[in-house]
């Protein structure tokens, strides 16, 4: 793993790839899929 992302301001949000860009394009799918989850449960995302 070269790549690794955490994303402090959403909980449990992180991603990782074989190259830099792997793992940055694996950031927006993760964050995007994050999103959705707050919203089908029903969670306040940002404050």
């Amino acid at each position: 793993m070269i790549g690794d992302f955490q994303w402090g301001k959403l909980s449990g949000c992180a991603a990782d790839g074989e190259t830099y860009k792997e793992a940055l394009a694996n950031v927006e799918i993760i964050v995007q899929e994050w999103i959705e989850t707050v919203k089908e449960l029903g969670r306040l995302a940002f404050a």
